[in-house]
């Protein structure tokens, strides 16, 4: 059918073509599919480092009292082998930092830096040895082009310097091969098998582990598409949460367990270079039991950053 230029809508049509034009020049990638796929090169060495704040709030009665923590543990990654699905890589640690910060308790707080010369407090001298001990240790994992990871390796070296540590050690806890795999795997997403196009969702299963309760539930990847950051186009994925855990508890406890769970996070992707280039994610965790007649109520805020950028001179 052809419109007379004297009709409007043959005014619309024009507006209609001209905005679908600016659009694909402003985005070349609009309602086009992306791939999303990890590529690895054999002797590819990167920079990981893995943030964490952890906020613990915990209200007894009418009284209050917070607990925050931080640590931040620089790696080198290096590829040991690679082909076009999988990659083997070997991480060594590079520097660990500690925070402690415990106002109702000054002996609890401690400071520690790998990397700085300065003699810790006393309270931490004991920690800050153990985790000295740790820089150039080295792990080995397997990750897929999808970015699932599996394999976590620890060497025999490491294993014993981590058994040779007392029991009750948080150092200890802390770098066992499970606790070192779930980092690892909370720092990237499974990404979907085929390409996809902006606004589409899909469901990444996830397990999270805390001192408080293991809890489990449905989180959702929404492609949200291409954007520029620090002057270079990434992908960019926001996470949430889609289905509300419970607490393993809860059952257990009619009057406690879990009284609120949230989860979200964002993830920007390289899809020219191949690799997560950085990853966050926050998830806030209200508990509330009785003890002794008092209701005691907690609240857990996680909030992790993982970066992840090329090491151009391997030596």
């Amino acid at each position: 059918m052809i419109i007379p230029a004297s009709d409007p809508r043959r005014s619309s049509a024009i507006a209609l073509v001209a905005v679908i034009g600016c659009m694909l020049l402003a985005n070349p990638s609009f309602g086009q599919d992306t791939e999303l796929r990890w590529k690895f090169s054999q002797g590819d060495t990167y920079q990981a480092q893995s943030q964490q704040k952890t906020t613990i709030d915990t209200r007894v009665e009418k009284r209050t009292s917070r607990i925050t923590l931080d640590v931040t543990l620089t790696s080198e990654w290096k590829v040991i082998s690679a082909d076009d699905s999988s990659a083997s890589i070997e991480q060594s640690i590079r520097a660990i930092q500690l925070s402690v910060i415990n106002p109702a308790n000054a002996t609890k707080s401690i400071s520690v830096d790998t990397q700085s010369e300065k003699r810790p407090a006393k309270a931490a001298r004991k920690i800050a040895k153990q985790m000295k001990s740790l820089v150039g240790k080295s792990l080995k994992f397997s990750i897929t082009d999808q970015g699932e990871i599996s394999k976590v390796e620890l060497p025999a070296d490491f294993q014993e310097l981590l058994d040779s540590m007392p029991e009750k050690s948080p150092i200890r806890k802390a770098f066992d091969v499970a606790k070192l795999e779930s980092l690892l795997k909370t720092s990237t997403i499974l990404l979907p098998k085929k390409s996809v196009k902006t606004g589409q969702t899909w469901n990444i299963a996830s397990s999270e582990d805390d001192q408080l309760s293991k809890l489990t539930g449905q989180r959702t990847a929404k492609y949200v598409g291409p954007k520029t950051v620090d002057g270079k186009e990434l992908q960019q994925i926001d996470l949430a949460l889609t289905e509300t855990p419970e607490s393993e508890s809860s059952a257990a406890q009619p009057t406690g367990g879990l009284r609120g769970f949230e989860w979200s996070g964002k993830y920007w992707f390289d899809s020219g270079d191949g690799r997560c280039t950085r990853s966050e994610r926050t998830s806030d965790i209200t508990t509330l039991r009785t003890h002794r007649e008092m209701e005691i109520e907690t609240q857990v805020v996680v909030e992790s950053v993982f970066k992840l950028s090329p090491q151009l001179d391997a030596s």
